[in-house]
């Protein structure tokens, strides 16, 4: 059976590229940590790779009002290299903010079936000042 051409044409149209939804996760990351919702960061990592992350996202969750965001410099497969900013505001209004600007990398791949960060670099980005 063939598929009419209206109809293959709106398959091509809403299906997703690999890049669109890398760029997707990333964003969903960046989301997570400026909406204070380390299990929705974690959850989008692989998981050896959640564990790896699991204090250091929970701790600056725990400990900072953080504003997150990302812009895609380069993209290629499933791999993004975006330039990430992290705003840190203590909580305990101890210090003032700290400012965070760097390349990272997001390497994105199948897991089970579902698509997640399967490598994030540099590491010590999201780690605790």
């Amino acid at each position: 059976m063939t598929l009419p051409k209206a109809t293959f044409a709106l398959t091509l149209a809403i299906a997703p590229s690999w890049s669109a939804t890398a760029r997707e996760l990333a964003a969903d990351l960046a989301t997570a940590l400026s909406t204070d919702n380390p299990q929705a960061f974690l959850r989008r990592l692989e998981p050896t790779l959640r564990e790896e992350f699991r204090r250091d996202i929970e701790g600056l969750c725990a400990s900072f009002d953080i504003s997150s965001a990302i812009d895609v410099l380069r993209e290629e497969g499933g791999t993004l290299e975006v330039d990430w900013l992290l705003e840190l505001k203590p909580r305990d209004g101890a210090r003032g903010a700290i400012r965070r600007r760097e390349r990272v990398t997001v390497e994105t791949g199948k897991s089970k079936g579902r698509l997640l960060v399967i490598r994030l670099r540099p590491r010590a980005f999201f780690g605790s000042p």
